[in-house]
C-alpha cells in the first residue's frame, strides 16, 4: 500500500509536467495487475488509492492523459472480471466506481465517448462473471442517456439494449435489487431526445414488467441500506391513508365484476403493500405513468399502452392494498395534469381520453379487489363534468356512461 501511494504521486508529478510522461502510469497498472490476487483486506487498500488516482488522472486538463487513463482503466477491468466475484464480497462495484465518476464530472465529449466505448467493450466480453459490478455499470449507461450528444446516447443504448435482450438473467443473478437499477437506467434512456431510442426503451422496460410479474426476477430482496422513503418520494408515491376493508385475493383479469377468481396458473408470486415489492414494481409503474406526459405523441402512446397493459395482465398478482396505491400513486396523478392546464391542448384529446378508458377498463376487470376505489372514480370523472369546458365535459360523461354500463354489464 505504501508502495503504491508513493508511486501514484510520482506518476501525478509526471503527468502534471510539461511534457507529460506515462512511465509511472504503465507502472501502475502493472503494479495493480500483479495485485489482484491479494486477499481482499489489502487489495481492497491498494485499490482504495487506485481508485482516487484514476478518477483525478481521468480528469486531466490533457485529453491525451486522460484518454490513456480511461484506457488502463479498461485493461484492468478486462482482467479484473477474468476472475468470479467471490461470495457476500461486492468489490467489482467498488472497481468500476471511476469510470462513474469521471463519466459525471468529465467536460469532455471525447472522454464519455471512450469511457462508453471501453465499458461496452469489457461488459460484454466479460458478462458471465459482472455480479454486484451491474449496479456502477446502469450509472454509467444512465448518465449517458441524458448526454448532450445524441450518437453517444445512441451509442450507450446498443450496449444496454443487448444486455437486457440477451443477458437479462445475469443482471438479476446476483442481487435482485439491481433490477431496479436496470429499470432507471431504462426511464431515463426512455427520457431522451432521440424517439427511436425512447421508444425502444419504453420496451423493455414492459419487459421488465413482465418478467418482475411472471417471477422470473428471483426472490425479491431490497438492499439492506435501501431508504424506502427515497424511492417513494422520488417518484412522488403517496402513502396510503388506511387500509381498505376488503378480500386481499388476487383476482383473474377475465373474471366478472365483484366475482373474485383464483391465482392465475402464470404465476404464484401475490404482490403486497410491503416496502419490497413497492421498492420493486413502483419505479417501474411511475416511470412509465410520467411518460404519459411526454410531449412527443409517439412516446405517450407507447408508455400508456404499456403501462397499462402490464397492469391488465399481471393485476392478477396484486393484493387489495397493492391496487389501490397503484391506483392513488400511478394511475389518478395522469389526470392531475389536466387540472393543472390553464388552457387545453392535443394532450387532453390524444392521451388523455384514452388514459381515462384505459383506468376504467382496468377497474371493471377487478372491481372484486378494486371496489373500495369507486367513490374516488366517480370523484375523478365529476371532476371532468364540472370543468365547463365543451370538450373536457363530454369526456367526462362519456366515461361515466361506460363506467356504468361495463359495471351493470
Amino acid at each position: 500500500v505504501d508502495f503504491v501511494q508513493s508511486l501514484t504521486r510520482v506518476s501525478l508529478v509526471e503527468l502534471c509536467a510539461k511534457t507529460p510522461r506515462v512511465f509511472s502510469l504503465t507502472k501502475i497498472v502493472e503494479t495493480a495487475h500483479v495485485n489482484m490476487r491479494r486477499i481482499r483486506i489489502v487489495w481492497s487498500r491498494i485499490w482504495a488509492v487506485l481508485s482516487d488516482y484514476f478518477i483525478d488522472v481521468g480528469l486531466s486538463e490533457n485529453l491525451s492523459v486522460a484518454m490513456y487513463a480511461v484506457d488502463s482503466l479498461r485493461q484492468l477491468a478486462m482482467k479484473f472480471l477474468e476472475h468470479d466475484e467471490l461470495a457476500n464480497y461486492t468489490f467489482q462495484n467498488e472497481f468500476l466506481r471511476p469510470f462513474v465518476i469521471v463519466m459525471r464530472r468529465s467536460t469532455s465529449s471525447e472522454i464519455r465517448e471512450l469511457i462508453i466505448r471501453c465499458v461496452s467493450q469489457f461488459v460484454l466480453a466479460r458478462v458471465e462473471n459482472v455480479k454486484s459490478g451491474w449496479k456502477s455499470l446502469f450509472m454509467v449507461f444512465k448518465t449517458a442517456a441524458s448526454d448532450s450528444s445524441a450518437a453517444l446516447v445512441a451509442l450507450a443504448f446498443e450496449t444496454i439494449e443487448k444486455v437486457v435482450r440477451e443477458y437479462f438473467e445475469h443482471i438479476t443473478g446476483t442481487e435482485t435489487s439491481t433490477f431496479t437499477d436496470c429499470v432507471n437506467c431504462l426511464i431515463a434512456f426512455a427520457n431522451s431526445p432521440l424517439t427511436e431510442v425512447s421508444l425502444n426503451a419504453i420496451s423493455f422496460l414492459q419487459f421488465c414488467g413482465t418478467k418482475l410479474g411472471e417471477g422470473k426476477v428471483g426472490e425479491l430482496q431490497a438492499p439492506e441500506d435501501a431508504d424506502i422513503g427515497a424511492v417513494l418520494e422520488s417518484h412522488k408515491i403517496k402513502p396510503l391513508d388506511g387500509q381498505p376493508e376488503a378480500s386481499t385475493e388476487p383476482t383473474s383479469g377475465s373474471s366478472a365484476p365483484g366475482e373474485t377468481a383464483p391465482l392465475s396458473a402464470r404465476s404464484d408470486k401475490l404482490f403486497t403493500d410491503k416496502d419490497v415489492d413497492v421498492y420493486f414494481w413502483f419505479p417501474l409503474l411511475a416511470g412509465l405513468s410520467e411518460l404519459t406526459f411526454d410531449g412527443r405523441e409517439a412516446i405517450r402512446q407507447r408508455a400508456r399502452k404499456s403501462l397499462f397493459d402490464i397492469l391488465q395482465f399481471h393485476g392478477h398478482t396484486f393484493s387489495v392494498e397493492f391496487w389501490n396505491r397503484i391506483f392513488e400513486s400511478v394511475l389518478f396523478p395522469i389526470f392531475d395534469n389536466l387540472s393543472q392546464k390553464a388552457t387545453i391542448d392535443t394532450w387532453l384529446f390524444e392521451t388523455c381520453s384514452e388514459c381515462l378508458h384505459d383506468a376504467i377498463d382496468l377497474f371493471v376487470n377487478f372491481f372484486s379487489v378494486v371496489k373500495s376505489i369507486f367513490p374516488k372514480m366517480l370523484q375523478l370523472l365529476i371532476g371532468f363534468m364540472s370543468r365547463g369546458h365543451k370538450d373536457v365535459s363530454p369526456i367526462g360523461a362519456a366515461a361515466l356512461f361506460k363506467l356504468l354500463q361495463d359495471l351493470g354489464g
